[in-house]
């Protein structure tokens, strides 16, 4: 029996491009976009797309100057009206919508001579789905003839019917006189129909529910099908149209893509054998903080992202809320095989996650869990698992860009960091003390542009660290924000502070602490300590991009049976931010590090040890990654009570910037018998601690010699220094 539910569709993660259903990525609103009235269509832009009003970019010398022309749109205005008219030029893509319109009927545009593609975009007013007209390639020149951009040329029909895994229609209940007259398969979800151009990438998304919509205490209507009408556009076209749904069955979470062939009237399907299936097991947090409220009774979080040839364009992610428990809230479905044609490459990466129990509310509150990493449909019956270091969370950021590679896109992803799952697997995430994945960019001596992610070692994001993490940043020894989760807003706050804009020329530094973190029962934390100096020349600090751990057969793995041949491996660089006003991108140019340290203690000691990475030349990604660096954990000497090791990493620019990340636990040597002996203590001795049972729960706080006249349970324990800083922590069992 399906359980009540509501729906949020937000970009949840730091740096987030799109907040839907009525946010295009360029955070401007369109026309007509009320969701909940028949007929409206909920328009975002492609990421390229700016206002014809926004500021457009400097334009290069050899550019001529603007000239006038006219674009004149003909529909039946009793069933069609006009959302919005992409643009596209040389220089850039721009939209204009129905307030454009002059009042004799034309849009007048001002802009350069050249090669232009247009595409209206048209909402029905006695159903759902969109029309669209598009004309590529049309030369404007002075003098020209206006554009016609005709609805009537719209008569090729694209329709979409997918199937969930088990066969049934995706969509949700059918309503009639307001009430379900054929349950549907789908909880709640949506879908999007994406159109896309071989070398601009995404144009626009048309969004469109698969549900009844609850809206003031009434199902206003039934799911929608995102079909579109479009203008026959012949085989040399370089548009693509696509459709993705997503949303929850009593299966799981699922998920599926499909591409029309052409642009010809077509029924797009998918097959319910093309899905492959996961099986997600999220390791609990500690969430240390209580400010975050707990609610509803269970949550889960769904999305994707879109790529296209290859590069990542937007991510979409949707906050699933149900009052009472959903069945199979661990199962994952995905129907998105590749492409075999290079030219409309289409593919998505699922976006999923959800949260842990807290006390008597099984769940903590909305937009606050673990996702997974990014993964592909292998097209094997594997899915690929990507590293996501590129992009910084769940954005389509700066770190796809290079100086040299500004425009479009380039592959956001590094082959090297791959690995892969078979499909009805069970895979565990969270149970690793993630890295901080942090980029600073300095720019305007205006902004930060602080943005950080925990990235655990398989590529799991933990947002739920985000908003439970220690964060501090001073600037001169000034506070500039000194609270659980930082803004950008923070940093704005205290440039005008007093009413005027104080100078941003300064020693920064900047600590986020993480002990969020439970792996194999065992408190862990993150502790980064980051420092630059923007009165240098160079006024961005180091930045660690990835960090792994490989056993002999270069497995990714960070518990051992034997440290011969096991690697720690990691990706950094001195990375400088650069600006280009072609498209408004911004990126980051690599930069050589002056030093990268390695160091290992015995868990909880404070005791460190050199390890000797050393860069890998043939390994090196200059775009998002940096160098890899490689150390051999044969190095590893010093002995461990229980097996764990803590880490340490330092990088160090040429103008003395530094980042310095220490993780603990972070990788473990297992004993020969597969028992780990009792902590004992080591460096606690006299000193205070709280002991904490499995669930959590305070059981003692005192001196750490006291602990043998408490009479505790029998069980397993954790034992933590207090008064700061938890340097040392133990695993305590009692027979």
């Amino acid at each position: 029996m399906k359980q009540l539910s509501c729906l949020s569709i937000t970009a949840l993660l730091l740096g987030a491009t799109a907040l839907l259903p009525a946010l295009p990525a360029n955070g401007a609103m369109t026309s007509n976009t009320n969701p909940f009235e028949k007929g409206a269509a909920s328009i975002q832009y492609g990421p390229q797309t700016k206002l014809k009003k926004a500021e457009r970019p400097t334009r290069a010398d050899e550019y001529p100057d603007d000239i006038d022309f006219k674009i004149k749109v003909d529909c039946n205005s009793s069933k069609l009206h006009l959302n919005c008219i992409l643009c596209y030029n040389e220089i850039w893509g721009f939209v204009l919508d129905e307030v454009d319109v002059e009042s004799d009927g034309y849009f007048h545009v001002s802009d350069i001579p050249g090669e232009y593609l247009f595409v209206a975009v048209f909402d029905h007013t006695d159903h759902d789905g969109s029309t669209i007209v598009v004309k590529e390639k049309v030369n404007i020149q002075e003098g020209c003839e206006p554009v016609m951009l005709d609805a009537y040329t719209a008569t090729e029909k694209i329709t979409f019917d997918a199937v969930t895994s088990d066969g049934s229609p995706f969509k949700g209940d059918i309503l009639a006189n307001n009430e379900v007259s054929v349950p549907g398969a789908i909880y709640t979800g949506y879908g999007n129909t994406e159109i896309y151009h071989q070398t601009l990438g995404q144009l626009l998304t048309c969004f469109f529910h698969l549900e009844a919509v609850d809206k003031d205490g009434v199902l206003t209507y039934g799911p929608q099908e995102g079909d579109i009408y479009i203008n026959s556009l012949g085989n040399d076209s370089e548009i693509a149209v696509v459709q993705v749904r997503l949303g929850r069955t009593e299966r799981g979470f699922e998920i599926v893509k499909m591409q029309a062939q052409g642009t010809a009237s077509q029924t797009v399907t998918n097959d319910a054998d093309s899905y492959l299936n996961l099986k997600n097991v999220f390791s609990p947090h500690n969430t240390p903080n209580s400010w975050i409220e707990a609610g509803y009774a269970a949550s889960e979080s769904m999305g994707y992202v879109s790529v296209w040839q290859g590069n990542i364009e937007e991510n979409q992610v949707l906050s699933a809320v149900y009052f009472e428990e959903q069945p199979n809230m661990d199962m994952m479905y995905v129907s998105a095989p590749p492409t075999n044609d290079p030219a409309c490459d289409f593919q998505i990466i699922p976006l999923f996650g959800t949260h842990e129990e807290s006390g008597d509310n099984d769940f903590i509150g909305r937009g606050s869990g673990l996702f997974l990493p990014f993964m592909l449909d292998n097209g094997d019956g594997r899915f690929k698992v990507l590293d996501n270091a590129a992009a910084n969370g769940f954005s389509r950021d700066e770190w796809t860009h290079s100086q040299e590679y500004i425009y479009p896109n380039i592959n956001a992803f590094n082959p090297y960091l791959e690995y892969y799952i078979p499909s009805g697997s069970e895979e565990t995430w969270g149970n690793s003390v993630p890295i901080v994945l942090a980029s600073i960019g300095y720019r305007h001596n205006t902004d930060s542009r602080l943005q950080f992610a925990f990235i655990g070692r398989k590529g799991d994001n933990r947002y739920i660290d985000n908003q439970n993490c220690k964060f501090k940043m001073t600037a001169d020894g000034e506070v500039i924000s000194e609270r659980v989760y930082y803004t950008s807003k923070d940093f704005e706050y205290w440039r005008m502070e007093g009413g005027d804009f104080r100078s941003t020329r300064a020693e920064y530094v900047i600590t986020i602490e993480d002990e969020n973190v439970i792996v194999d029962g065992i408190q862990g934390y993150n502790k980064t300590k980051i420092y630059y100096d923007t009165n240098m020349s160079s006024a961005n600090p180091p930045a660690l991009r990835s960090l792994q751990f490989r056993d002999g057969e270069g497995n990714l793995c960070d518990r051992f049976n034997s440290f011969d041949d096991a690697v720690l491996e990691f990706y950094a660089g001195d990375f400088e931010m650069g600006q280009c006003d072609y498209g408004y991108n911004y990126f980051f140019n690599y930069g050589m590090l002056n030093d990268a340290i390695a160091e290992y203690a015995p868990h909880g000691t404070d005791e460190w040890h050199s390890l000797y990475p050393e860069e890998v030349p043939e390994l090196f990604t200059e775009v998002a990654y940096g160098a890899l660096y490689r150390a051999p954990l044969s190095d590893v000497t010093a002995e461990s009570e229980d097996g764990w090791y803590d880490l340490r990493i330092k990088l160090y620019d040429t103008n003395d910037n530094y980042q310095i990340q220490e993780l603990s636990p972070a990788f473990k040597l297992n004993k020969p018998d597969g028992v780990t002996k009792p902590s004992v203590a080591v460096n606690m001795a006299g000193r205070e601690v709280e002991v904490l049972n499995m669930q959590g729960i305070n059981v003692y706080s005192g001196i750490y010699d006291n602990i043998g006249n408490m009479a505790l349970e029998p069980g397993v324990y954790i034992v933590r220094t207090v008064g700061g800083s938890y340097s040392a922590t133990k695993k305590l069992t009692i027979n």
